[in-house]
C-alpha cells in the first residue's frame, strides 16, 4: 500500500501549480473571511444627522451618539434624503421643538414630543435595529443629564429613574431605495440573486474544466483538425454554458416567483439581466479554460475566484455590510453587478434604464473574459 500512497502523492505533486492552489486557496480565504468580520478598529456606523432643533438637548444627544462609536456627519435634509437614497449612509432628522420635549418638566407635563425621522435603505435592518435602540439610549441619557437634575425634586428624579428604560422619543423610519421611493427589502429576492449566480459561476467552472480534460485527453486536437476555425470551437463551448446558465437560472426564478412572491418590477430588465448574466458565465467559461493548463488548476483558481467574487460581491451578504474599501474594489467584479441589477429589477422597483445598464456592463465582462480566455487558451 506504501508505492499506491506515494504515487498518488507524486501524481499530485507533479502539477506544482495545481497542489499550490490546493493547498493556499483554503488559507487565503480563511484570511479574507477572518479579516472582514473582524472587530473594526474604526466607528460601528456612520451616521448622518439632520438637527432642525439646534439645542444644547439636541446637541448632547448627538454627542451621546457619537460616544457610541459612530462616524457622526451634520448635514441638511436635502443631503441626508440623496445620500440615503444612494445607499451610502443612514440618517436621522431632530426635528424642530425636541430639545424641549427632552425635559422632566415637559415629561411630567405630558408634553409630546415631535418623533424623530429614522431614514434608512430598506435592506439596511439590522442597522436600522441597532440606530433605532443607540437614539432611544441617547434621548434617556439626554433627560436624565445632570444640567437638567438640578432643577428637579429628589422624588421626581427617583421616578425618572425608575422609567429610564421606556422610549421618551418617537421614532419613525421613512426607507428610501435607491431611486428615492420607498421600497420593501425582499430578502428571498437578494438570497436567491446571490446564490443563483454563485452556483452558475460554479457551473462554468466545471464546463471549463471538461474542456481542460478533453485537451489533455486529445479529443479537442482532434475537433480541431476539423474545417471549424479554432476560436469558434471556443466560442462554441462558452456559448453552451451560457444557454445552460440561462435555463438554470431562467427555471429558479419560476420556483422563487411562485413560491416565495418575488416581485419582478421589471420584466424586459430583468431578462436583459438573466440573458447577460447568463453571457458572463460563458466568458467566464473560458476564462477559466484559458489560465488554467489542468484541471486541477482550473478547480484551484475557479473555486477561489468564485468563493471571493460571491462574498465581495454582496451575493452573500448585502453590500453595505462590507467596509467601504471592499465596496468600492466589488465594483470590478461582475457578481456587485448582478446583485445589484437583479435587486433594482425586482424588490426595488427602479426604472428599466438600471437594470439595461447593468446589464451592459455583464455583458461587457463577458465579452473580456471570453477574448482572454480564448488569446490565453493552449491547445496542446
Amino acid at each position: 500500500m506504501n508505492w499506491i500512497i506515494r504515487k498518488e502523492l507524486a501524481i499530485f505533486f507533479a502539477d506544482r501549480a495545481g497542489a499550490f492552489l490546493t493547498l493556499i486557496v483554503p488559507t487565503l480565504l480563511a484570511a479574507l473571511v477572518g479579516m472582514l468580520f473582524a472587530a473594526p478598529d474604526g466607528p460601528s456606523l456612520d451616521l448622518l444627522v439632520v438637527d432642525q432643533d439646534r439645542s444644547a438637548n439636541s446637541a448632547f444627544l448627538i454627542e451621546q451618539l457619537r460616544g457610541t462609536g459612530m462616524a457622526i456627519e451634520l448635514v441638511d435634509l436635502e443631503a441626508a434624503r440623496t445620500r440615503v437614497s444612494a445607499g451610502e449612509r443612514l440618517a436621522i432628522v431632530l426635528p424642530a421643538g425636541m430639545g424641549a420635549a427632552l425635559t422632566p418638566q415637559a415629561l411630567f407635563a405630558g408634553t409630546e414630543s415631535p418623533a424623530v425621522t429614522l431614514m434608512r435603505d430598506p435592506a439596511r435592518v439590522v442597522e436600522g435595529r441597532m440606530l433605532r435602540g443607540a437614539v432611544t439610549q441617547a434621548s434617556m441619557l439626554t433627560l436624565l443629564r445632570e444640567e437638567q437634575h438640578d432643577t428637579v425634586p429628589d422624588g421626581m428624579a427617583k421616578v425618572m429613574r425608575r422609567i429610564s428604560n421606556g422610549a421618551v422619543l418617537p421614532i419613525e423610519e421613512a426607507l428610501l431605495g435607491r431611486n428615492g421611493s420607498p421600497a420593501n427589502y425582499h430578502s428571498y429576492a437578494h438570497a436567491f440573486a446571490g446564490m443563483i449566480c454563485m452556483f452558475l459561476l460554479f457551473a462554468g467552472q466545471s464546463a471549463a474544466r471538461r474542456l481542460v480534460e478533453e485537451r489533455a485527453e486529445g479529443t479537442l486536437y482532434r475537433l480541431r483538425l476539423s474545417a471549424v476555425p479554432p476560436q469558434q470551437l471556443l466560442l462554441g463551448v462558452g456559448i453552451a454554458a451560457a444557454i445552460v446558465a440561462l435555463i438554470a437560472s431562467a427555471l429558479a426564478y419560476l420556483v422563487g416567483i411562485l413560491f416565495f412572491d418575488i416581485p419582478i418590477h421589471s420584466p424586459i430588465g430583468f431578462a436583459a439581466m438573466l440573458i447577460a448574466q447568463a453571457l458572463c458565465v460563458g466568458g467566464f467559461t473560458l476564462l477559466l479554460a484559458g489560465f488554467g493548463r489542468t484541471a486541477r488548476q482550473v478547480d484551484g483558481i475557479g473555486t477561489f475566484a468564485i468563493l471571493v467574487m460571491s462574498f465581495a460581491g454582496g451575493a452573500w451578504l448585502p453590500s453595505f455590510l462590507m467596509p467601504d474599501w471592499l465596496r468600492t474594489l466589488a465594483l470590478a467584479l461582475p457578481t456587485r453587478w448582478t446583485t445589484d441589477g437583479l435587486a433594482a429589477m425586482t424588490w426595488r422597483g427602479e426604472v428599466l434604464s438600471v437594470g439595461l445598464f447593468d446589464a451592459g456592463v455583464l455583458i461587457a465582462f463577458g465579452a473580456a473574459f471570453a477574448a482572454l480566455g480564448i488569446w490565453r487558451f493552449r491547445w496542446e
